[in-house]
């Protein structure tokens, strides 16, 4: 690989997805640059073996105390951003979480598993069409939740 090429991979990873690490560098084909956007683009179909129980480890930060099933989805999703074979995906579902803002309260039933719920739904429709993401999103639980729908008139 050039070094003009590098840099151009490296910034195509730091824009559509968390970074370049050398482990892609073996995944991904590096060395065609108009393969790579394609594959970025149109990844394949990737399992997710990611939804196992997680050990955290707080490392010394000072983080609010989360439900165990939040900290273990957070800790999931993280790593799937780390080491998933999409890294686009990944990315605009980070982006579109924060679009279709929702938070983690019990007090309104928006709990871990309708938070995960609908990353899955983001993660369906992230890369087509946004009309059908939208209306995904308007079906969406934890979207609802968030929003008190179930108090609206």
């Amino acid at each position: 690989m050039t070094d003009s090429n590098a840099a151009l991979v490296a910034h195509l990873f730091r824009r559509a997805g968390f970074g370049l690490r050398r482990i892609d560098r073996n995944r991904f084909p590096v060395d065609d640059y108009a393969a790579l956007v394609e594959l970025l683009v149109a990844p394949p179909t990737a399992k997710r073996d990611d939804q196992s129980s997680l050990v955290i480890d707080a490392g010394g930060n000072s983080l609010p105390v989360l439900d165990a099933a939040l900290r273990d989805a957070q800790t999931s999703w993280v790593r799937a951003m780390v080491t998933t074979r999409a890294p686009l995906v990944e990315r605009m579902v980070l982006f579109f979480a924060n679009h279709f803002a929702t938070a983690y309260m019990t007090s309104n039933h928006v709990d871990a598993t309708a938070l995960v719920h609908q990353q899955a739904t983001i993660r369906k429709h992230v890369l087509r069409n946004f009309a059908d993401l939208t209306h995904a999103m308007i079906d969406d639980l934890a979207l609802a939740c968030f929003l008190n729908n179930d108090r609206n008139r």
